[in-house]
């Protein structure tokens, strides 16, 4: 079945936009509900939640009833959809929060197994293999073992691309690299 004048995430017609690297497949509402077809607009996963992203690493994040999950390519449920809030799959692993009132996030694996426990006050994907996370107040960097590579001493923080992350430490911004070291400090101009 061929989807007609459905438009995706961006608002552009499905036939503007190409097929997800990862799977081919593209979310798109029609009406009030999403689904998911291919670039030639055929549907591949009818129109029946209430929100959808894209695959990463042959899952997408779907939502229904204000809970969200993960389904696969063909559109069955592999993760229940049970969480407040989601992230895509990077790593392996996908970082959600189980409900809103806990304010605390973890990751699943692929399979839906808890992977890294529930610690976090918040967490982003997997990027350069690593991810950033909120602990105490201050944000650092894990591994996907769970492992803090990066201690939690950041007033802030923005996740790694191409190797660097910026990062507010003791009231300065810097860039550092995924071991930890700083790169390049911004230099403040004293007036």
């Amino acid at each position: 079945m061929k989807a007609k004048h459905i438009k995706n995430i961006s608002g552009n017609t499905v036939s503007e936009t190409k097929g997800n690297e990862d799977s081919g497949l593209v979310p798109f509402q029609e009406g009030e509900k999403w689904g998911f077809c291919d670039a030639g607009q055929n549907v591949v996963i009818p129109a029946v939640y209430s929100g959808a992203r894209g695959f990463a690493e042959g899952l997408a994040m779907v939502r229904l009833k204000k809970k969200w999950g993960f389904v696969d390519t063909k559109g069955n449920t592999v993760i229940p959809l049970t969480y407040y809030k989601v992230g895509p799959f990077s790593g392996g692993l996908a970082y959600v929060e189980p409900r809103k009132k806990w304010g605390l996030w973890g990751f699943l694996d692929t399979k839906g197994n808890m992977a890294i426990d529930y610690i976090y006050e918040a967490a982003e994907s997997f990027s350069d293999g690593l991810a950033l996370v909120k602990l105490n107040g201050k944000y650092g960097f894990i591994d996907t073992k769970g492992n803090m590579v990066i201690d939690a001493i950041c007033d802030d923080a923005e996740s790694f691309s191409e190797g660097r992350a910026i990062v507010v430490i003791y009231d300065r911004t810097a860039y550092i690299d995924t071991k930890g070291y700083v790169t390049w400090w911004h230099r403040r101009e004293v007036l």
